[in-house]
């Protein structure tokens, strides 16, 4: 059996321990390592903190390849779960076993239009940089109807080649100024700071795109609660 082992690099936090776990975890008869950087969420411990930068992540890599082989083709998705990189299945197969009703938010007077990163329309399974089509969303918390479907340039191939196309990014953000709230699996900080900046709510979640409309819901409800 190949041993993959991952590491969240964390500057500040973790960055000096790094190669030792890797020489470490060598020793222990470890494959490989997957140096990922930190993406900030919502609601973590580490939620203030800035986005690992790919200078910063390059720099490790290189510093531990001397050790041990560096995953460099890392698209931060679930795949080791069920699937192939970039297309993490995990959470489809679990939707069916489960069939668990859904937790929706309370209904409202208001209605919000949320954009959603989606590959097929069912679950939010798509980086905001790598959708190349945004589905617009119209509701109040009880129910929702698409109205649109938007397309966008993405650019976004993967973790390694997301930090240089800011005239690329600007335009997606421009293309859903008119939303309350956009859905995805993951968003990079830059983006995550405009879209807040406009006024736009972020999510972040591997969820089904009924489960991530109701969640946002329920946040932009509580933020004008506030």
């Amino acid at each position: 059996m190949l041993v993959k082992v991952n590491i969240v690099m964390i500057p500040g936090i973790n960055d000096s321990h790094i190669p030792e776990v890797v020489r470490k975890v060598k020793e222990l008869g470890a494959f490989i390592t997957n140096i990922m950087p930190l993406i900030p969420a919502d609601g973590s411990v580490f939620a203030e903190f800035p986005q690992t930068s790919k200078k910063e992540l390059d720099k490790m890599r290189d510093l531990c390849q001397v050790d041990l082989q560096q995953m460099r083709h890392c698209k931060q998705c679930r795949a080791d779960a069920i699937g192939l990189l970039g297309d993490d299945r995990s959470l489809e197969f679990s939707c069916k076993e489960k069939k668990e009703p859904v937790m929706r938010a309370a209904e409202g007077k208001k209605t919000y239009k949320i954009a959603i990163a989606s590959r097929h329309g069912e679950l939010i399974d798509l980086h905001f940089g790598q959708t190349s089509e945004f589905a617009i969303y119209e509701g109040n918390g009880k129910q929702f109807r698409c109205i649109e479907k938007r397309s966008v340039i993405s650019y976004c191939s993967g973790t390694e080649n997301c930090d240089d196309e800011e005239s690329r990014r600007d335009s997606i953000i421009n293309s859903i100024k008119d939303c309350d709230a956009v859905v995805s699996l993951r968003i990079g900080h830059k983006p995550k700071e405009k879209l807040s900046q406009k006024g736009i709510l972020v999510v972040e979640t591997y969820d089904t795109v009924e489960n991530g409309l109701y969640y946002a819901v329920k946040k932009l409800s509580s933020q004008m609660a506030v």
